[in-house]
Order: structure tokens, then C-alpha cells, then sequence
């Protein structure tokens, strides 16, 4: 079966696909309703942590199965498959702005410009355009950080590994809330709740979701008892401010791979079901395109265009960049990788330790 990535994926849930969706559709509703008038469940933010646990238990799940057929992990592999993944899309989206900021469209500089292409835009002011680039910059990282860890501490105690860092990154979060120091040093009032360094939890928790389920006694798991470990884990995520976890508690952070979890364990399940349908999946899939595009219709903080020409002036955008950007890339970086493989097979692997 092929992931949407475009690679061989025995493990690829389809089910997950239609998790994206769910994850796009928060953030564009978010987007979309003045904080007046918004649902309790267009909340954007909690769409970007679906999205962290996501990757981090796919891209662990990767690696892991990497190291467990050839006994390495290939830096080199890894980060050339995710830069045909992420970077075409965007360096048509950053010069998509530059076109239209030269005809006084949009604002957006030179220093907008750098802040998206080397993923620092979490820790800088920036343009509106780019707002979104907060998540991509720490997913960035976390690909940077990640698979060093667990090639200088090991792949097979790599969830060891992920939960001492969530428990660095919690205490720092909790020093950041909680003494002037920590908050001096660590946060900036406009970029604070966005640094790396605070929210990288989401993602190891993950990355633990992935080494709990490569255990085969946590593959079989009811449907029903997966769907009460959902509804339960969703409600929390989405009750209303007065009494919902705060989100610098380590529990919070949690939450979303607890769902992502009970989700992939169960696929069946009456959630998941409604997951794998066509529709779903295929927004799934074109969640990538659609959270990159989105921002330029749906939040300029001036005037704003009407959803009825919003919404499909951001179809449009994301359907042609779905189609003649990220598709193409990763079926190029595919074969780029295969060609690759063939000629080089082990000389950019790198030994990990057991």
C-alpha cells in the first residue's frame, strides 16, 4: 500500500488520512470565524497539536522500521525525503507573496521572506502571511532534533529517550509560566506560546505512540473501549475555557496522541468509519496544500475577502499546488531516492546504537 507520501508504507492506516482532515478543518474554521462568533470546535490550535502527534509517531514509526530492516538510520535519506516533502510547496507559496507584495498586494519583505525559509518565523516578527509558518518551523526542528537523538542514544530505547525530553520541555514550559527568570529568557510576548522549545512534547508524545504500538498485544484493541478513549480524550481537548486543561499542563499536550492512538489502534471503530470515507480522506491528503494556502484568504488582520470567495479561491490554490507541486516532488524525490539506493545503498547510513 502507498502512504501519501507517495512511499512504501506497510504500516499506512488509512484511517489516519482522515485524521488530517479533522486537524485542517479546526484550523480553517478557526481561521474563518471572528473569536467573537467561534464554534468550540474551530479551535486551530488544538488542529496544530493533532498534526504535531501525527508526526511524530510517523516519522518514529519510519525510522524505527528503517533501523529494524538494515540496522542504521540514513540522516542523509531522511532529511532529503522530507525536504522533496515540505520545501516545493513552500517556495511557491513564499513567491506566490513576493509576486503579489510587489504589486502592493500583501505585505511581505525580505525579512518575512527568510524567517519561512529557514523556519525561525516562531521566534521573529513577520508578516500575517506567514503566520502559519510558527508550526512548520517546529516541525522543522523536531526533524532536525529527533532523529539525532535516537541515533546518539538508540533506536531501541528510543521512547526512553522521548520521555525524559517531555519531561525537560514541561518543566521549562512550567518555569516559563511560573518565574520571571525562566519567562525572561524563554518567552517574548509575541512569540512566546510558538517557540519550539514549549510545545515539542506534543510531537514526542508521538513518538512514544509509536514505540507503544509496535507492541503486537496493543494492536487488538476493542473498537468500543478505542471509541470511549477518543470521545473522551476529544471532549477535554475541546471543552470550553472554564474548565478545560490549561495548556502548559503535561497532560494537555498529551491528549493528542491519545487520540491519535486510540484512532490507529481501531481503525473499525464507528470514528474511524466515518475517517476512511472518500471525502474525508481526500481532504486528509490534501491537508498540507490546504494549511499552506488557507492563510492568504482567511486572516489577513485588514479587511477580509467573503468566505464565499474565500473558500474557493483557497481550493483553487490548493488543488494546483496539490497538483502540480507536492505530487510531483515527492514522486520526483521517490525515484530520486530509488536511483539513490541503488547506486549508494549503506554509504550515508548511519550507525545507531541498540
Amino acid at each position: 500500500m502507498t502512504s501519501p507520501s507517495g512511499t512504501e508504507n506497510k504500516d499506512y492506516i488509512p484511517t489516519l488520512d482522515g485524521l488530517r482532515a479533522l486537524a485542517i478543518a479546526m484550523v480553517i474554521a478557526s481561521h474563518a470565524f471572528p473569536d467573537s462568533e467561534q464554534p468550540i470546535w474551530a479551535n486551530g490550535n488544538l488542529g496544530v497539536l493533532i498534526f504535531f502527534a501525527l508526526s511524530g509517531y510517523l516519522i518514529t514509526t519510519h525510522l524505527v522500521r528503517q533501523f529494524d530492516a538494515t540496522g542504521r538510520i540514513s540522516l542523509h535519506d531522511f532529511y532529503l525525503r522530507r525536504s522533496f516533502r515540505i520545501l516545493p510547496s513552500v517556495f511557491v507559496y513564499l513567491t506566490t507573496l513576493l509576486v503579489l507584495a510587489t504589486f502592493g498586494l500583501v505585505p511581505f519583505g525580505w525579512n518575512s521572506y527568510r524567517a519561512a525559509v529557514f523556519f525561525y518565523a516562531s521566534y521573529v516578527d513577520h508578516s500575517w502571511t506567514i503566520g502559519h509558518f510558527w508550526s512548520l518551523a517546529v516541525e522543522e526542528h523536531f526533524y532536525l532534533l529527533w532523529p539525532l537523538l535516537l541515533v546518539v542514544f538508540g533506536v531501541r530505547t528510543g521512547w526512553r529517550t522521548a520521555i525524559a525530553f517531555v519531561f525537560v520541555v514541561a518543566s521549562l514550559r512550567f518555569a516559563v509560566d511560573h518565574y520571571h527568570l525562566f519567562n525572561s529568557l524563554f518567552r517574548d510576548p509575541d512569540h512566546g506560546n510558538f517557540h519550539s522549545d514549549l510545545v515539542f512534547d506534543t510531537l514526542l508524545w508521538g513518538c512514544i505512540l509509536a514505540f507503544v504500538l509496535r507492541r503486537p498485544r496493543t494492536r487488538p484493541v476493542n473498537a468500543i473501549f478505542s471509541t470511549i478513549i477518543a470521545v473522551a480524550a476529544a471532549t477535554v481537548m475541546i471543552a470550553p475555557p472554564s474548565w478545560k486543561l490549561n495548556q502548559t499542563l503535561l497532560i494537555a499536550h498529551l491528549l493528542p496522541a491519545v487520540f491519535v492512538g486510540a484512532i490507529a489502534v481501531a481503525p473499525h471503530a464507528p470514528i474511524g468509519r466515518f475517517l476512511e470515507l472518500g471525502a474525508v480522506r481526500f481532504v486528509g491528503r490534501l491537508s498540507y496544500s490546504l494549511y499552506i494556502w488557507q492563510e492568504l484568504f482567511l486572516q489577513n488582520p485588514g479587511p477580509r475577502l467573503k468566505l464565499i470567495y474565500a473558500f474557493p479561491a483557497i481550493i483553487v490554490c490548493t488543488l494546483l499546488s496539490y497538483r502540480f507541486v507536492e505530487r510531483p516532488a515527492i514522486k520526483f524525490g521517490r525515484r530520486f531516492m530509488e536511483n539513490r539506493m541503488r547506486t549508494m545503498p549503506i554509504v550515508d547510513s548511519v550507525p545507531t546504537q541498540k
